[in-house]
């Protein structure tokens, strides 16, 4: 179709061109074919066609990578045919219907794709020294247990089956407490799990005894095995952390539906803790009125910085990193015993703002996961294999509720830059990954962000069928480094290092924590930005 280009961020210059779409990309080229810009069908928002005006139609495309492109055609009826032709294209009711399963990389090796298998859940939990005396692999076959938790997992050796599935029937969606992260003297870890069943009065017995377990793991094998009372001059370990993600009234209005959150008069030896993270349609709305700041004509510095402000965008970013900090700088050992802090950290089905927090305070204190290949093992973790819900939040398919469509993991990545722009020497990856990261997990162009749980991946047989991101970022490795980065030392196990002696931790609490700033090379397209060569391979 012959229409104009309205390049916003170059004095809204009108460049004639061609708009082309098929079942992969909307193209843009201009006139002299030497520049072109390429949407994915895949990454389109919203297309919103406006009224005719004299010089043509305006067409405006929002897509999920924040892009807003504007077009003008100069036929009213090649609009129309032109939007008939994108909603044809963006006709996806299923996952099998997506890219993925339609397109292999030229780059990528034939069939399955080896990235699949690059960062494997045991792989990154034997890295921890696990299995060791305390913690134990827990088998979720056919995800029988949990079927938005992994097939293999880690809990307290000293809890039985009928504790655990007894904790797993007092938890929303039966995500029971399961370990994510320990600490390298095998004492302090980070727990997750989904919001007890407790209502206004309900209570489990094996609920409690599982956190119980949690909390003395880090004891010594004797004292694990002793029956009965423990010896007088046994060191236990202070209270358990029990973090609960959402705010206050968001868990007192669950409890009155017959939810809520652990109460410190019924279990033994917790520290509650709320940390006020809004739920996701909060999280909408605010990136929703953060965007809008950026399209409003004529604004002035003052007027969209308020507006930006008003969104409280920022805040809520700001509220996260604290909390994941507080996470962080009481895991750490403070006494001769080598005791810190243990966490439950949970919200409400514990799979969004959970993920969020627990990532990033494994961002804090452990090295690996500071690096190129240690991000990724951490994205598999906590975010693929412990079953956040990218194919809801990232509205894969057509029949995703609108309501269910959130930038929670936008929101990690925001803040994971922020700990790589303040913090040049400490990360061995820089922004772009993070902003391709961002892509691909919208895109559905590569399998490994599809769906929403692993037994879903495993049910659609992804691995086999589609080509995996970890291998596309492999291949390009270069592309995405920090020539900045100065490694720290690695996490070391118990058994390499003196028990006492911690990882490195980001410590003290960055500055930019309280005064977090907008992320403009995502959520506002630079100057030029939209065009490359033709010649030039994407």
């Amino acid at each position: 179709h012959d229409v104009v280009f309205v390049d916003r961020f170059n004095g809204y210059a009108w460049i004639d061109g061609v708009l082309k779409v098929n079942h992969v990309n909307v193209l843009f080229i201009d006139r002299t074919s030497k520049y072109e810009f390429r949407l994915e069908i895949s990454l389109l928002g919203t297309v919103e066609r406006h009224n005719l005006a004299v010089f043509g139609t305006p067409l405006t495309i929002k897509s999920k990578n924040f892009r807003v492109s504007c077009f003008i055609f100069r036929q009213n009826n090649n609009c129309l045919e032109f939007c008939k032709e994108l909603e044809r294209f963006r006709e996806v009711y299923s996952i099998d219907a997506l890219p993925c399963f339609k397109h292999w990389p030229p780059d990528h090796p034939s069939k399955p794709d080896e990235g699949w298998n690059r960062f494997g859940l045991s792989t990154d939990f034997a890295r921890m020294g696990l299995p060791n005396t305390s913690w134990v692999e827990f088998s979720n076959n056919f995800y029988e247990h949990c079927d938005t938790y992994p097939s293999v997992m880690f809990v307290p050796k000293a809890a039985d089956l009928e504790t655990i599935l007894g904790s797993a029937s007092f938890r929303s969606r039966q995500r029971f407490p399961i370990l994510t992260w320990i600490h390298p003297n095998g004492r302090s870890v980070i727990c997750r799990s989904s919001q007890p069943l407790s209502g206004l009065t309900g209570k489990s017995k094996h609920d409690q005894e599982l956190l119980k377990k949690i909390r003395l793991a880090g004891l010594s094998e004797a004292a694990l095995t002793t029956k009965g009372p423990l010896p007088f001059t046994t060191r236990l370990p202070p209270n358990l952390y029990v973090v609960d993600t959402r705010p206050r009234l968001n868990a007192l209005t669950n409890r009155a539906q017959g939810k809520g959150y652990e109460d410190e008069n019924v279990y033994e030896d917790i520290t509650f803790r709320f940390v006020e993270i809004p739920n996701i349609h909060v999280v909408r709305a605010s990136l929703e009125k953060m965007l809008s700041a950026y399209h409003m004509p004529k604004a002035t510095m003052m007027e969209l910085n308020q507006a930006v402000d008003k969104s409280s965008w920022l805040r809520i970013l700001r509220t996260i990193m604290e909390a994941s900090y507080f996470i962080s700088s009481r895991l750490m050992t403070d006494d001769d015993e080598g005791y810190g802090y243990s966490f439950l950290v949970h919200c409400s089905d514990g799979w969004d703002r959970t993920a969020q927090v627990c990532s990033l305070a494994q961002l804090f204190v452990d090295p690996y996961y500071r690096t190129f290949e240690g991000f990724q093992a951490l994205v598999e973790k906590d975010w693929l294999h412990f079953g956040h819900k990218f194919g809801s939040r990232c509205g894969q398919t057509r029949l995703v509720d609108p309501r269910e469509i959130a930038p929670v993991f936008t929101q990690f990545l925001d803040c994971t830059r922020h700990l790589v722009e303040f913090l040049p020497t400490a990360f061995e990856f820089n922004t772009r990954f993070l902003a391709a990261l961002h892509d691909h997990s919208q895109s559905g162009v590569f399998g490994t962000f599809v769906g929403c749980s692993e037994k879903e991946r495993v049910n659609f047989d992804l691995a086999n069928r589609t080509p995996s991101s970890w291998t596309y970022f492999a291949n390009r490795r270069s592309l995405y480094l920090n020539p900045l980065y100065q490694p720290s030392e690695e996490y070391r196990k118990a058994s390499e290092m003196a028990s006492d002696r911690p990882p490195h931790i980001i410590s003290p609490l960055p500055a930019f924590v309280t005064s977090p700033h907008l992320y403009r090379s995502v959520y506002v397209t630079p100057k030029l930005g939209y065009f490359a060569l033709r010649s030039q391979k994407a």
